[in-house]
């Protein structure tokens, strides 16, 4: 049985690609919000200071994809992060990071091609897909991810079920084809 699966980096290839871009502290941000918390690019770009719920560690998305408005939690840490960000931050706005959707790309390929990984296969949204598959991999709950991840329709967010089923099918040959 073959199957369309979303492309996703594993844990190390995210890790060095942040790496590359601690020294940036927005750019490393942002990379962290659609790797740990599964923001679509648009939903990062749109993201303003009121959407953050601190005392609860949730992200409010506004109308995101199908109009509607959803919630995300946020680790701790990463919520200090924005918090220390947003004290820092030399220009105000109401976005966090007053920037663009095609900012986000080039900023994505340019620590992807630093990375030393196939840079051109790696955009945005391939954080979002990382995001999906660790989240399961590491037992997260499938409906869970689905209210996460914002889809109506939950066939959508078994896409992501399918890949790891195929990475457990590869992971069962090489101990029982030894």
């Amino acid at each position: 049985m073959k199957y369309r699966l979303p492309s996703y980096l594993n844990e190390n290839e995210v890790e060095t690609i942040l790496k590359h871009a601690e020294n940036n502290e927005r750019n490393y941000l942002i990379l962290l919000l659609m790797w740990r918390c599964g923001l679509r690019v648009s939903e990062v770009c749109s993201l303003k200071e009121r959407n953050i719920f601190w005392d609860d560690s949730i992200i409010k998305i506004e109308q995101s994809k199908g109009n509607k408005d959803r919630y995300v939690p946020i680790t701790e840490d990463l919520l200090n992060r924005i918090k220390k960000y947003l004290i820092d931050k030399k220009t105000r706005s109401d976005y966090i990071f007053n920037i663009t959707r095609v900012r986000i790309f080039q900023i994505v390929k340019m620590y992807a091609k630093k990375s030393g990984l196939d840079y051109k296969n790696i955009h945005p949204h391939t954080f979002r897909h990382s995001f999906a598959v660790y989240f399961l991999k590491r037992g997260g709950n499938l409906r869970a991810l689905q209210k996460i991840l914002g889809h109506s329709d939950l066939a959508t967010t078994q896409k992501y079920l399918d890949l790891t089923l195929s990475d457990i099918k590869e992971e069962y040959y090489m101990v029982w084809d030894r």
